[in-house]
């Protein structure tokens, strides 16, 4: 039912926005700002969950690395606890290789 609303919808605006550039005219450039408005609002959108999501693994692998001390420095799991820090230290390195360059 979702799915045959979301088609009739993107039909609709299809159909809407192919009248709406065909009665604008020649030299217009409105169909233009609103598409340079709606690719704005998503990009900037998606910047936001991006760094988010960093923000929360940062947080992941931080906990990751107290935890695999704590467990190898007690004695409790000392093969686990070398795991989780070597999993942080990947996920730190990567995560930090992959957001300088955004």
């Amino acid at each position: 039912m979702k799915a045959r609303r979301g088609i009739i919808l993107l039909v609709f605006l299809t159909i809407f926005f192919a009248l709406l550039a065909r009665a604008q005219p020649a030299g217009s450039n409105f169909l233009d700002t609103i598409i340079s408005e709606v690719e704005t609002v998503i990009v900037n959108g998606l910047r936001r969950m991006l760094m988010a999501v960093i923000r929360i693994a940062r947080i992941a692998y931080l906990l990751m690395g107290i935890a695999g001390v704590l467990m190898w420095a007690s004695g409790y799991a000392i093969s686990r606890g070398k795991q989780l820090i070597v999993g942080a230290i990947i996920i730190a390195v990567l995560l930090e290789a992959l957001s300088g360059s955004i």
